[in-house]
């Protein structure tokens, strides 16, 4: 991953990294309505209307060792953050084992910039050490709600709102922080991306 590639991917990122955080896990969900059927793992999502109108597939999501790196403030150090885990992958003659993500605790909508949390990481393999302070840590898999994207980097700003709405209206609710698993090139124009909300259902 190129300066070059860092810089496209850290003005991606401040573009479209507008969306709510989900509710805590614990929040009351809205009850689903009784005409909605939920979707099984692994398969298409009923025809339930995004504004991005994108299509929302709950499936199983495989857990995810990486390498990752902790940031607070702006989205615009996205570039600076990728490049801190490049440098120390690079150091050890490693490269990532799949495509970066991110994964955003809280939102503009609800802090001020200075205050937002998230992370972003590599997948790696298990020979691979970490020095503060980057952290290895196991993202865990499970029950997720997705949503690819592709498209303008500003559209994820309603793609993720439609998803998180198409959760609750299909009888599922959030039980962990929204991800954004970039599966293509990062460019403002055009980005590709996995959005990613671990879910649980109803009771």
């Amino acid at each position: 991953m190129t300066r070059t590639t860092l810089a496209a991917l850290a003005l991606s990122c401040a573009a479209s990294l507008t969306f709510a955080a989900p509710k805590a896990p614990n929040a009351k969900a809205s009850p689903a309505p009784t005409s909605a059927a939920a979707t099984p793992a692994a398969a298409a999502a009923p025809a339930v209307a995004t504004p991005a109108a994108l299509a929302v597939v709950v499936k199983t999501v495989e857990p995810i060792h990486a390498l990752v790196v902790s940031m607070k403030g702006s989205y615009m150090q996205h570039g600076d953050a990728f490049m801190q885990l490049m440098t120390q992958l690079s150091a050890q003659g490693k490269t990532p084992v799949g495509a970066p993500f991110g994964r955003y605790f809280n939102s503009m909508g609800e802090v001020a910039e200075s205050e937002l949390l998230w992370e972003v990481g590599f997948p790696v393999g298990p020979d691979v050490k970490a020095t503060a302070p980057l952290a290895l840590k196991d993202v865990p898999g499970g029950l997720a709600a997705t949503l690819v994207y592709d498209g303008p980097s500003e559209g994820i700003s309603q793609a993720a709102p439609g998803m998180s709405s198409w959760v609750a209206a299909n009888g599922y609710r959030a039980s962990g922080p929204m991800s954004m698993v970039f599966v293509g090139e990062p460019d403002p124009a055009q980005m590709r991306v996995e959005l990613r909300l671990p879910v649980e259902k109803v009771k």
